[in-house]
């Protein structure tokens, strides 16, 4: 939906790349792994570049990238942008995905309901457009998901009427079922692979007191009641030090 996101996608489908690499920050590695398996779906030749991983194990997150590469069926590098370390091997890797134009054998399940539904998409496509699997996949996701691209790329075809009659009815039975909408549906599939992913690949060695403290203030700071008198004061707080505080520094300084 956003500018980056559709030059992306659109760059992937259209220009068909040699490689992509993802650059993953391994300090949030279950929202950057969002990407990849859209990346994945989307039938890039993808590598994974896992930057920051040092800073990571200092808040006691280690990683078996051995584990991710096979479970994701993509080269995984670990490297360091900062300091340069792995960014040789990183081009290695690249240079050798360059000439294999191999793409990931992962297929994510959704589960039986929407799967069907995926499927029924699928045929009525495939019956009308020459692609490959993997792009009417992509573009059967894209119209479940209400993607105006999407929806732009088919409506000047003869068909489009038929199909959008077709989607609306997989939506909404799909929303009948599981009593939500369709974008909260698929992006709780996604997060449930990654999930029991990340408990595979990622081993959680945090410092037990630090972890204790921490979970302690969670517990003040996001309360439903307690929370907003506290935000409110630290708000207060923050204004109190910007303008009175700085002030006489400022005239000092004058």
């Amino acid at each position: 939906y956003t500018e980056e996101e559709t030059v992306t996608s659109d760059f992937i489908l259209q220009e068909k790349p040699d490689v992509v690499v993802q650059v993953i920050d391994a300090q949030n590695f279950t929202r950057n792994l969002f990407v990849t398996i859209q990346l994945i779906e989307l039938g890039a030749p993808l590598i994974l570049a896992i930057n920051m991983a040092d800073l990571a194990k200092t808040e006691g997150n280690s990683f078996d990238l051995k584990e991710l590469s096979k479970l994701l069926d993509v080269p995984v590098v670990e490297i360091n942008a900062k300091t340069g370390v792995n960014v040789d091997k990183l081009k290695e890797v690249i240079l050798k995905k360059s000439f294999s134009k191999k793409t990931s054998i992962i297929k994510l399940t959704y589960g039986t309901e929407i799967d069907d539904e995926l499927t029924k998409l699928d045929t009525f496509i495939s019956q009308k457009e020459t692609s490959t699997k993997k792009e009417r996949r992509w573009l059967c996701l894209k119209l479940l998901e209400g993607d105006y691209r999407a929806d732009q790329e088919l409506n000047k075809k003869p068909y489009y009427l038929e199909l959008k009659k077709i989607v609306q009815k997989s939506i909404e039975h799909l929303e009948r079922i599981f009593g939500k909408d369709i974008g909260s549906i698929l992006t709780s599939t996604r997060y449930g692979f990654i999930n029991g992913l990340c408990k595979t690949v990622v081993k959680k060695e945090s410092n037990q007191n630090n972890r204790i403290l921490s979970n302690s203030f969670d517990k003040i700071a996001m309360h439903k009641i307690w929370g907003v008198p506290l935000f409110l004061f630290t708000t207060w707080l923050l204004f109190q030090i910007t303008f009175k505080v700085s002030e006489p520094l400022m005239g000092l300084i004058g």
